[in-house]
């Protein structure tokens, strides 16, 4: 399925914030919100709130290109773990549209944000009554920049072209040094085993392991091991079970289910069934309106 991997990829790296695509721009707009407000600010407890979350924006930028990396690999760079996803096929032209359309914006939204977010800033200026006129997001429409008087400025498009410099260069001395490339085909390296199969493919829990290790802390990964054996030189199973402690299920939504369902079964209790109990919640709350009204 090469074009719906493509534009599968060209989301990934969007949603990773990867330059110079949409999510990347967006991203350091954010970022320099953060530290702008951390700068500027006079609180100490706002800068530091400022800078955790700009700690934060940068941490998560990391984890979703991580997450990507996973997600893509695993599910266009490996062998097949079932009939049903060997025989698969590329989609429909009409379907691969739709992709495609997201896969453009994609791209025209980093590379055009200088022309994008000069009418954005007019919107959002003119909805909140806010005075945007310091901001020139749209310098020669090819640099961003969030202040007129900062120094501080983006060129998507400049920063393509220098990606695209630098490719072209490593492939020309490459070329230069070993000469014209030799297409060759063969098995992929097994690390000695002798046949690859599905089984030895990397699963997304083998792969999120350093990421468990590393948040351990937050996370409380646990391992359970099971074995049985018919001697004890030879074992007949093995089970291995990893995972995380979830944490806000058990410590969060728990703890507020339970809360509900108690706060229910005492509102149960009110419920009898007795229209002459009903009639005295009645007189008790006319009672109560009576004094309240005479009170105020």
């Amino acid at each position: 399925m090469p074009w719906t991997a493509l534009f599968f990829l060209i989301g990934a790296m969007g949603i990773s914030a990867l330059p110079p695509l949409n999510g990347f721009v967006s991203e350091w707009l954010t970022l320099i919100a953060l530290l702008g407000g951390a700068l500027n600010l006079s609180g100490g407890f706002a800068k530091l709130f400022f800078c955790f979350c700009a700690g934060a924006l940068a941490l998560t930028s990391g984890l979703a290109v991580a997450c990507f990396v996973k997600a893509f690999g695993i599910t266009f760079l490996a062998k097949a773990r079932s009939q049903e996803a060997k025989a698969a096929r590329e989609v429909s032209w009409l379907m691969n549209c739709g992709a495609g359309f997201l896969a453009i914006l994609t791209v025209l939204l980093g590379l055009g944000a200088g022309w994008v977010l000069k009418y954005l800033t007019k919107v959002s200026g003119c909805t909140t009554g806010l005075d945007v006129s310091s901001m020139s997001f749209s310098l020669n429409n090819f640099t961003l920049s969030p202040l007129a008087q900062s120094a501080l400025y983006l060129s998507p498009l400049l920063l393509t072209l220098i990606f695209l410099v630098v490719i072209l260069a490593v492939f020309i001395l490459l070329n230069l040094v070993f000469g014209k490339a030799r297409v060759q085909s063969a098995p992929t390296w097994d690390c000695g085993y002798y046949k690859l199969t599905p089984r030895n493919e990397y699963t997304a829990t083998a792969f999120s392991k350093p990421f468990r290790l590393a948040f351990s802390f937050f996370l409380l990964p646990y391992q359970k091991s099971e074995k049985t054996q018919d001697s004890p030189y030879h074992v007949k199973s093995f089970v291995y079970e990893t995972g995380t402690k979830k944490i806000f299920s058990e410590y969060l939504y728990a703890p507020l289910v339970k809360l509900t369902f108690d706060l229910g079964k005492l509102m149960k209790n009110i419920q009898q069934g007795s229209v002459h109990l009903y009639l005295s919640y009645i007189f008790a709350a006319l009672l109560l309106l009576l004094i309240f009204a005479r009170r105020f």
